[in-house]
């Protein structure tokens, strides 16, 4: 969900182009696929925050003041105020508990 991505090597390191395996490159392009959806959004909440300091990722408290179940969530965050991201955080994990705040935008 973030709007830069890039592979890290090194000269001397193994290959790791994302076409050499056929699930990466699966997964990369329903990725980009998505990413590629939410341009507009990011190009709108970017120029937002270059206009007025506002924050384009922000903990949940940020959006969600009075709700204070927000206050210790560290593995969630909100992309603006539209989109809550909810991530897999550790390997092997295929389902995650994920907190809804009581709003009317869901």
């Amino acid at each position: 969900f973030y709007p830069f991505t890039r592979n890290h090597n090194t000269i001397e390191g193994n290959s790791q182009e994302p076409y050499l395996w056929q699930s990466v490159a699966d997964n990369l392009k329903t990725h980009m696929n998505i990413k590629g959806s939410l341009s507009f959004y990011y190009y709108t909440l970017l120029f937002q925050a270059s206009q007025s300091a506002s924050a384009v990722f922000r903990p949940l408290f940020y959006d969600f003041t009075q709700d204070s179940k927000t206050y210790d969530i560290d593995e969630q965050f909100m992309i603006g105020s539209c989109l809550l991201v909810s991530p897999v955080v550790a390997a092997g994990v295929t389902k995650i508990q994920a907190y809804f705040p009581d709003a009317s935008i869901w």
